[in-house]
């Protein structure tokens, strides 16, 4: 029933198994190649015709001087050269005077206590982030000394090898009868190997005097990013402590000078935005060029969407946003600001929060609906007023009174934020009850701020209000970029470049759900984080997790932990997706465009399936710490289960790994197997799943598909034989049938020349003249219309041609009948004379 052999099969197979393993090698390879980190290679000497290294100090012969001597002069010249001093160590040397003594003058103030317990929050995060910054600065130079040691050292062993050669060489030479040039030679490259080896040595002391003066001012920064850290966590459990007098106590103290308090905040925070600037240049350009490649894009993209047809909600969205490149491109590049900068001081903050203010006033009247919109950009003014209270000096009356107006103004509109007004279309919605239930939220913590700042907690005041304004527009940012990444994936699916993609042509809503759903998945989490970092509790709950996460629980000799078993799951659960990804890609734009046998995209897509389930697998079990070597024992405990009771199972298994490989059944098959005909709709791992022309799913074992005997009607073509019986009158030439029913086959267009109709006679019935019809229909899944269609133009050629199609019929012979029936009957015929008695 198969047209197909196994050997092209079990060919196909075999070739992307080579070609899957040597891509496997080939990844790999390159991957290790990309983590290895540069290592610095030793000099070897040149190569001679005569194979002889340095590792061996064995004499060299008289007649081997002269070349090992210039080879060996090659070897020492190159030795020399990466001996000399190197940019990167003499610029080391250079700053590090500087650099050592702006750490001292900054490192002696944290010695002071009470200095530190004095300082903010705000400004203690600002000092952490500046050591932090020494700290990266001087763990790349010890990197670089490091490497700079090893290379040294590597230099010096070849330089002992040589020493070890020559000075055998020359114990020979002054011992035998060896030609003076030959001992000139022999004492010349003594000299030689004497100065490098005491350049050599005077160079690493140096070096190694420079990693140790390195290693100082290391410490005194890790000591006093300790100090910092000791303050910021002596700051958190004083929160709850009062650390400023009442307000009124300290408006009856004095007043503050305004324009002092302006200078002296304005010369902090410009001094830090110099640093800012100064030492981050590169990073600067870097992004306003990620800026210029979005606002690009976003261009590009409108020009492509220029026709669209706006009562579609998406396209009106998308096309509202692509008509603001500038404001849709700040955004982004505003709220990633962090991947660019690798610390970013307080007042750099505060400046991207309010430039962000301003893509947000251009965006949002778009983006949301009417009784949505106004509470927003009040949140979003209130926030651009916060933003302007570092300026004053923190902890002052001027602050206080600043952070007070500003508490009790977004204390008083989140109180008036109701349902009132909404649209029906958001009346009920989750999201919507969300916020409301979070607006009331924010109403609590700010009542706790505004009497927290007049009684006397400051820092906990000033934690509450920046937290919940700061998370509030956090909250509209991530909103209003997750519109606008929406409305740029609508447009990049619907008429951008990735439309080349076969997936995303024909599956283009498909293909945005997903977009979408993974952009709300990242808001949300990222907001999340967001308004932990805001409340200063990012870090502890992200420690109390990694506890509770790496505590341990003892099951006899192995110990697991949740974060084992969450890493695990985790793992499995991206394999999965990263398979589902690939097979889907594979079927949609790589195999589709492939001239295949048919069922080997299946099998092709398939494999893979498995393949990366199988690695994602042993990824998840090293991940979970997971011991790999005892999978052998787990492997006995299987095969005794199997043994026992998961041989069905396993038997399944691997007939359906048959069915996949051996391809004697392919999606879309049309199949018989024992009462069952249907058409395949799926190969599992474990059972097919069989649709039958009466609509019915039946779920059929993978082994009873291998074992049985499966008629499939469909493996190496769509041909199919129709049979139709029909029966003529006594009285009709047979001949003359045939060639009238030959001429309704070749004339119906479904009905194949080759093989050609064929109408035979098959004998005299009891009743009629019997013929068959035998003709082929390329068009297996409606060869029964075929059938009627045929039948039916068949009966009316026979019809038209005045040929009977006779019915059964019996001749009745009576020999006798009761006097009462044989009158009854005789009245019946006298009543209708002309109609014939009916038996």
């Amino acid at each position: 029933m198969s047209r197909f052999g196994t050997k092209r099969t079990s060919r196909h197979v075999v070739g992307l198994a080579l070609i899957a393993a040597w891509v496997l090698i080939l990844g790999s390879d390159l991957v290790l190649h990309a983590q290895a980190p540069e290592q610095p290679v030793p000099v070897e000497p040149a190569p001679t015709d005569t194979v002889v290294t340095p590792a061996f100090p064995n004499a060299i012969p008289a007649s081997e001087i002269v070349r090992r001597a210039d080879a060996d002069t090659d070897t020492l010249s190159q030795i020399r050269a990466q001996i000399a001093a190197k940019p990167a160590v003499t610029a080391i040397d250079t700053l590090l005077p500087t650099f050592a003594d702006s750490v001292g003058k900054l490192a002696a103030p944290l010695l002071d206590s009470e200095l530190l317990s004095a300082m903010s929050a705000r400004d203690l995060t600002d000092l952490e982030q500046r050591w932090r910054g020494f700290d990266t600065q001087i763990r790349s130079w010890q990197s670089t000394l490091e490497d700079r040691t090893a290379v040294l050292v590597a230099l010096a062993g070849t330089t002992a090898r040589l020493r070890e050669v020559w000075d055998a060489t020359a114990d020979l030479a002054f011992g035998t009868d060896v030609l003076p040039e030959l001992v000139d030679r022999v004492l010349s490259m003594q000299d030689q190997i004497t100065a490098i080896e005491k350049d050599l040595g005077s160079r690493r002391d140096r070096l190694l005097t420079l990693e140790s003066r390195v290693s100082v001012v290391g410490a005194t920064i890790q000591t006093s990013i300790a100090r910092i850290d000791s303050a910021h966590a002596v700051a958190r459990q004083q929160i709850l402590a009062p650390d400023s007098p009442a307000i009124w106590k300290a408006a009856r103290s004095g007043r503050s000078d305004l324009q002092r308090e302006f200078a002296q905040s304005w010369e902090l925070r410009s001094a830090n935005l110099r640093d800012f600037v100064n030492t981050n240049q590169h990073a600067l350009l870097m992004h306003a060029v990620f800026f210029l490649a979005l606002v690009s894009l976003v261009v590009m993209l409108r020009r492509r969407t220029r026709d669209w047809d706006t009562a579609d909600p998406p396209a009106a969205a998308a096309s509202y946003v692509l008509s603001r490149p500038v404001a849709s491109g700040l955004l982004i590049a505003l709220l990633l600001y962090r991947l660019f900068y690798e610390r970013v001081p307080s007042t750099v903050s505060d400046l991207v929060g309010v430039l962000g203010v301003l893509p947000l006033v251009r965006l949002l009247p778009g983006l949301l609906p009417g009784p949505v919109r106004r509470p927003i950009f009040v949140i979003v003014g209130i926030f651009a007023i916060c933003r302007l209270s570092p300026l004053l000096i923190e902890g002052s009356l001027l602050y206080r009174v600043a952070v007070l107006v500003v508490n009790a103004t977004a204390l008083l509109w989140f109180l008036r934020v109701n349902s009132k007004g909404l649209p029906e279309s958001l009346q009920g919605k989750p999201l919507w009850s969300a916020y409301l239930g979070l607006a009331r939220l924010a109403a609590v913590l700010l009542l706790v701020a505004l009497f927290a700042n007049v009684v006397g907690f400051l820092a906990l005041s000033s934690l509450l209000v920046t937290g919940v304004l700061n998370s509030a527009f956090l909250s509209v940012v991530l909103l209003a970029a997750t519109k606008v990444l929406e409305g740029i994936a609508v447009a990049a699916v619907r008429r951008g470049p990735i439309r080349a993609l076969r997936a995303v042509r024909t599956y283009p809503e498909l293909v945005l759900a997903r977009i979408n759903n993974a952009l709300r998945l990242v808001g949300v989490l990222a907001l999340v984080a967001l308004i932990l970092h805001q409340f200063s509790i990012l870090q502890p709950v992200i420690a109390t997790l990694e506890a509770i996460l790496s505590s341990k629980a003892t099951l006899g000799t192995w110990k697991i932990s949740l974060g084992d078993v969450l890493t695990f799951v985790l793992t499995i659960w991206l394999a999965v997706l990263l398979s589902r990804l690939i097979r889907f890609l594979l079927r949609e734009d790589v195999l589709s465009r492939m001239r295949l046998p048919r069922g080997m995209p299946h099998s092709i897509s398939t494999l893979a399936h498995y393949v990366i389930l199988g690695i994602g697998f042993l990824i998840a079990c090293a991940a979970a710490g997971f011991d790999l070597n005892k999978f052998a024992l787990l492997a006995g405990a299987f095969g005794v289960g199997i043994g026992f009771g998961l041989q069905t199972i396993v038997n399944n298994f691997i007939s359906g790994l048959i069915l996949t490989f051996e391809r004697p059944i392919q999606i879309g098959d049309t199949i018989e197997l024992d009462n069952l005909v249907g058409i395949v709709k799926r190969i599992g791992i474990r059972a097919s799943y069989v649709r039958t022309f009466s609509g019915a799913e039946v779920i059929v074992p993978n082994a009873d598909l291998i074992a049985g005997r499966v008629v499939n009607w469909t493996l190496s073509d769509q041909l199919r034989r129709i049979e139709l019986p029909i029966g003529v009158a006594y009285g009709n030439r047979p001949a003359h049938v045939i060639e009238i029913l030959l001429e309704v086959a070749k004339g119906h267009e479904e009905i194949l020349d080759n093989p050609e109709p064929v109408v035979l006679f098959n004998g005299f019935g009891e009743s009629s003249l019997d013929f068959e019809m035998r003709i082929w229909t390329a068009n297996f899944d409606f060869w029964r219309r075929v059938s009627s269609d045929i039948a039916t133009q068949a009966y009316d050629a026979l019809t038209k041609a005045g040929i009977e199609i006779p019915f059964p019929q019996r001749d009745l012979h009576i020999k006798s009948v009761e006097v009462s029936a044989a009158d009854a009957l005789a009245a019946r015929r006298a009543d209708e004379p002309d109609e014939a008695p009916r038996i």
